[in-house]
């Protein structure tokens, strides 16, 4: 009888400490306890879209506007790439889109151009400049010679240049010497000049028009290219480099640069006003003949 009543009293025992013990641990465990769970995280899972989810939508987004900005952009170009709604017309005389208000495309006829560094003195097409006073730096744009046509054409299959000059001018090719060859890489050098006439600034002889031939590399900003105002311009095609520095003790220098090969440049200097201004027209006209064949 008293052992009966002692397994029934450890039995007793027993589920009372596991009631007292392990429930009250159940019971406040994290998984289980409402009361320590972190309800922000809970409904922002419930109620808002993994952050992944929300990321990926943003990127089609993004790229959905992106194209559509591409589309609307697109259908305002016109042939030639140029936005029309933003201002932006093609100069085919600069062979590039540009704003009117910003910079002339060419100056019409017997409208007046500015210096030859004027980056908006190109005349408008079938014009030349004519200079209107002795030192050249205001002209008009007049109508060009249709005689161009009939000149005569120089061709140097060395080089893969050709151009046309007036029927009364003479090409000369002077002698380059050895020192010119060594210490200045000069190739070639060609005077051009009307038949009969003689020029001379500061007792040397001189000609309208000089170009030269350098077998070496172009650099824009090399030395002997320093000081001067630089400026690209499309003549007939093709790609020049003009230069223009104001004189101090000589005067004025004009001239173009052409990109012949990786080692070669052409080099085509207007030297009218050390010799007859009114020739800078013909210059302009001989300048828009060139043609590179290489």
């Amino acid at each position: 009888m008293k052992n009966n009543f002692m397994k029934r009293y450890i039995k007793f025992l027993i589920i009372f400490l596991a009631v007292v013990i392990v429930v009250p641990q159940i019971a406040m465990a994290a998984w289980w306890n409402p009361f320590s769970w972190n309800w922000n995280d809970i409904i922002l899972k419930i109620f808002s879209k993994p952050q992944e989810q929300v990321q990926q939508i943003q990127q089609v987004e993004q790229v959905e506007q992106n194209q559509e900005e591409e589309m609307l952009v697109g259908n305002e170009k016109d042939e030639h790439g140029c936005i029309g709604s933003a201002g932006y017309t093609w100069c085919e005389q600069k062979q590039k889109c540009l704003r009117e208000w910003e910079e002339k495309c060419c100056v019409p006829k017997d409208v007046e151009f500015g210096a030859p560094s004027d980056k908006n003195d190109v005349c408008c097409e079938g014009l030349v400049k004519q200079p209107t006073t002795q030192s050249g730096t205001v002209g008009k744009c007049v109508k060009q010679n249709n005689q161009v046509s009939d000149w005569k054409i120089y061709k140097n299959t060395e080089y893969g240049f050709e151009f046309k000059y007036p029927n009364d001018w003479e090409i000369i090719k002077q002698n380059v010497s050895e020192g010119a060859k060594d210490d200045l890489n000069m190739g070639l050098w060609l005077d051009g000049n009307p038949q009969g006439k003689e020029y001379h600034f500061e007792g040397s002889s001189d000609c309208p028009l000089t170009i030269t031939v350098y077998n070496k590399q172009f650099d824009q900003n090399a030395q002997e290219f320093s000081g001067a105002i630089k400026n690209e311009k499309i003549i007939n095609g093709f790609k020049f480099v003009e230069f223009f520095r104001k004189g101090t003790t000589y005067p004025d220098s004009h001239y173009f640069v052409y990109k012949l090969t990786d080692n070669s440049f052409i080099k085509i200097v207007d030297n009218t006003k050390t010799t007859d201004i009114k020739l800078l027209s013909v210059f302009d006209q001989i300048l828009s003949t060139f043609k590179f064949t290489k």
